[in-house]
Parts: structure tokens; C-alpha cells; sequence
């Protein structure tokens, strides 16, 4: 957890709740443009909505007094489908095998992209995700990962794998993005950014709180309508500006947020 100290206000300050950086605010900054992802909102759902932020205040409750963590607001719960370009690996032309890019740069010193690279990109996504039809996604598991990030985790419903399909074109579409990349289906409700162990006690009673949420929740669905398509401006919280594409549906236009 201690490189995430550089990408939160608030670590260090006992009194102050973290809250992530800009990507304006790292040292060296990011632009604007830096960072690219394609990602499945929860927002269709407040059902879903309601069961992420009732998972997320029961488990801060279980946290050690002044353990620093920050909780994604219930506004931008999602899952990362593709990152096109990554704020460690930020990659301006994706189409194009090396990024658009000189990869030995240190990723401050990429340039971002063109305004008519970023039109061809966001005409890419909207077509491959108007060519995917609808999937159903089911929750699967409430897990405490071992980096500090409180998770849902969730699995496909039916014989097509919507999701993995839909990143396998990206991938063939965009041989250049960041090589990192999700690889299974989840959504981050919280992180701890606290450089020391929570303890024993508290990591069982955790443990102890995802499997009663696990037992009560698994099986829950959820279908979304829409993609986001968002140019990040804040570490990790896909607060920026949205493209919201429409899945199986070729006529429909993005609808700029």
C-alpha cells in the first residue's frame, strides 16, 4: 500500500481524510488526455447501488481507528472493462502497435493525443460496443484483496462471455494501449492507503464481514444498457469527462457527461 501515498492527498496528515490526487497534481504532472478507460457503470441499478454502499459503511466500521482509506462515491462504482491508455503507461495512438509513442519516455513526458486521434479512438469504442449486445452480469464474491481494496466480484450469465469478447476486440483493435489490463470482472467500493497493518482482529472481522455479505448477496444480477468512455482526470474514480455509449445498438450516439 505505500505507493499509493503518491497518488492521495491526506496520507500523511493525521487529522485529514485522503482524497486521490489529480493527475494535474502528481509530481511530474499527467495532462489532461493522459488517461483512457472503457468501463461498466453500476449507475443503471440502484439496487446495486444501495448494496455496494451498504457493503462499503459496514466495513469501515470494522477498520481500526485512523486507518486512512478513501471510499469511491456511489456515483462511480464500476467495473474496468479496457484502458486504452493507463496513468503509469499512458499511450496516445493505441491503433498504432507502439502507442504513438517513444515507450523508453517516462509517461510525464508522452504527449497526448490529437484532437482527430481522439475522435478515430472514441469512434472505435462506440462502434465495437454498439456491436455487443447486453450482458448479465452475476455477483459472485465481497472480498478485502491483499492491497487494501474492498471488492465485488462478478461472473457472466449464459453461454456468451460479453465482457471477455468485448476486450478481446479492443485488444485487436487497439494493439498499441497500455499493457496492464483488468483481467477479471470487478468494482473497487473502497481502498486502504494506510502504510500499516490493520492487525489480526480487524482483518478477521473483515474476512468475517465478505462472507456474510458473500452468502447474503451471490447470485444478485445486473444489466447494464450502457458503456462509459472517460477521459480520468483523478486517480482511479473515473471522475472526468464521459462518453455513455449504448450497447447493441449501432444508430445510437455518444451522449457527452
Amino acid at each position: 500500500m505505500e505507493p499509493l501515498k503518491s497518488w492521495f492527498h491526506g496520507v500523511e496528515e493525521p487529522e485529514e481524510t485522503p482524497w486521490p490526487k489529480k493527475y494535474t497534481e502528481l509530481e511530474p504532472p499527467l495532462q489532461f488526455g493522459s488517461v483512457r478507460l472503457l468501463v461498466v457503470p453500476l449507475d443503471d441499478s440502484p439496487v446495486v447501488l444501495r448494496i455496494a454502499a451498504s457493503i462499503t459503511a459496514d466495513i469501515m466500521r470494522l477498520l481500526p481507528e485512523g486507518t486512512k482509506v478513501f471510499a469511491n462515491a456511489r456515483g462511480n462504482y464500476h467495473c474496468t472493462v479496457f484502458h486504452t491508455s493507463q496513468p503509469s503507461d499512458p499511450r496516445p495512438d493505441p491503433t498504432r502497435p507502439d502507442g504513438g509513442t517513444d515507450l523508453s519516455l517516462e509517461p510525464s513526458r508522452r504527449r497526448v493525443p490529437t484532437d482527430a486521434e481522439w475522435k478515430q479512438e472514441l469512434e472505435i469504442v462506440r462502434q465495437l460496443v454498439s456491436a455487443t449486445p447486453v450482458p448479465v452480469l452475476r455477483l459472485e464474491r465481497v472480498a478485502q484483496a491483499s492491497t487494501g481494496v474492498l471488492l465485488l466480484t462478478w461472473t457472466e450469465v449464459g453461454e456468451g462471455a460479453v465482457i471477455s469478447d468485448l476486450r478481446h476486440r479492443l485488444r485487436e483493435a487497439f494493439p498499441g494501449a497500455s499493457t496492464k489490463q483488468a483481467s477479471i470482472i470487478h468494482s473497487s467500493l473502497l481502498r486502504i492507503v494506510s502504510p500499516r497493518p490493520l492487525g489480526r482482529p480487524a482483518v478477521d472481522a473483515i474476512s468475517a464481514a465478505c462472507w456474510r455479505w458473500t452468502a447474503k448477496l451471490r447470485g444478485t444480477r445486473y444489466s447494464p444498457k450502457t458503456l462509459w468512455f472517460i477521459r480520468e482526470t483523478e486517480f482511479s474514480t473515473i471522475v472526468g469527462e464521459r462518453e455513455v455509449l449504448t450497447l447493441g445498438d449501432a444508430n445510437a450516439a455518444p451522449r457527452h457527461w
